[in-house]
């Protein structure tokens, strides 16, 4: 987990997202990119609406990977996107979102004035004393 970013600590991400019209023969006829996802920005967590008509996903903004996510939803029809609960990010730690019906998404959510995480200590709280004494050997924290 990280902390800073209310997510998991190692996420791989998209940069794009579109549709392809495929004709009977498998051939794909035509590329349709989605409109409104910013330049450099990386896409998780995608999910259909119910009726298959929006997708729903996670944005995290370009260039800073440890910021909590936005959610986002395309509309299928026009092919675009838009930020669904502007000023508040997700909470990604546990869950995500889900779908309630084809207009409704209920997620975690970090509010507005919520404080930064606790500062991680510079030193740690106490030393660690490692010792090999031939085939045994333990591991000693003292406090």
């Amino acid at each position: 987990m990280d902390p800073s970013s209310y997510g998991g600590s190692r996420m791989t991400s998209y940069t794009a997202m579109g549709k392809k019209m495929i004709n009977a023969n498998n051939e794909v006829e035509e590329e349709i990119p989605v409109k409104g996802i910013p330049e450099g920005a990386g896409i998780n967590y995608s999910s259909w609406s119910p009726d298959g008509k929006k997708v729903a996903f996670c944005l995290t903004p370009a260039g800073d990977e440890r910021v909590p996510l936005e959610l986002w939803v395309v509309d299928m029809e026009t092919m675009e996107a838009k930020q669904v609960l502007s000023g508040y990010k997700m909470n990604t730690i546990f869950e995500t979102y889900a779908w309630i019906d084809d207009d409704t998404i209920v997620a975690a959510v970090i509010p507005p004035d919520h404080p930064p995480p606790p500062a991680k200590p510079a030193a740690p709280l106490s030393p660690v004393i490692q010792m090999n004494t031939g085939k045994n050997w333990y591991l000693k924290t003292h406090t």
